[in-house]
């Protein structure tokens, strides 16, 4: 009878399972105002960090658009101002009565006119100045770009529902694995 002696030697145990890997993160880019695709700064497959600039929309009906709000801003500013000393006026005058109720409370309501539409001037300026940040499509999280859904030179819709995909990009680290 032949007789062999133990091994002793380490093992490593292990199993084959199916699987897949997934980004935790993948986010479709899309453009929010509209208007042709001037620059892309991304090549295809790359490695992108968040707030890379990634497509430039051409931005001049934009900035006009903010410059004519920020006109209508101070338009709207001069005029509370020439309010502002108009009531003041009547008030000196009001508490001396030689002015009617009427006239006074017309000063004041003008006043508070004035005051809202130089509310309503400055929000419009504010989305003026969002639409025009807007046309620098920007990298909301770092990751790989996978490849461009529109090229420069296109027309793209932006807004809520119809905005035109620009492309998509998955977070590589971390990597799930299901």
């Amino acid at each position: 009878v032949t007789v062999s002696h133990p091994l002793y030697r380490e093992v490593i145990e292990w199993d084959e399972y199916t699987g897949h890997l997934e980004a935790p993160e993948t986010v479709n880019v899309a453009a929010r105002v509209s208007g042709f695709i001037e620059e892309a700064h991304f090549q295809e497959g790359s490695i992108v960090n968040k707030d890379n600039v990634l497509f430039v929309i051409d931005d001049r009906q934009f900035k006009a658009d903010l410059n004519s709000k920020v006109a209508d801003v101070a338009k709207a500013q001069s005029q509370a101002d020439l309010a502002l000393i108009h009531l003041k006026r009547f008030d000196k005058v009001h508490q001396t009565r030689a002015i009617s109720e009427e006239d006074y409370d017309t000063a004041k309501a003008s006043y508070d006119q004035c005051l809202s539409v130089l509310a309503a001037a400055k929000a419009a300026a504010e989305v003026s100045r969002l639409n025009l940040e807007w046309t620098r499509v920007v990298a909301p999280i770092s990751g790989r770009v996978s490849r461009m859904e529109v090229t420069p030179g296109n027309l793209v819709n932006g807004g809520v529902g119809q905005a035109t995909l620009l492309t998509t990009i998955v977070s590589i680290d971390p990597m799930y694995c299901y």
